[in-house]
């Protein structure tokens, strides 16, 4: 395996624990997700 496809894989397992850590509190914890992922879709990712 590849490191690429390494450290996708374990960003992955990581992304998937936070969604459901959030998903299961719900509340501001989602919504910050959420705003969290939007703001990196919309920026693409810039610091």
């Amino acid at each position: 395996m590849g490191r690429e496809l390494k450290l996708r894989l374990i960003s992955g397992v990581i992304l998937a624990a936070a969604v459901l850590t959030a998903t299961w509190f719900g509340g501001a914890a989602f919504l910050l997700l959420s705003v969290g992922i939007g703001l990196l879709v919309f920026t693409n990712g810039w610091p």
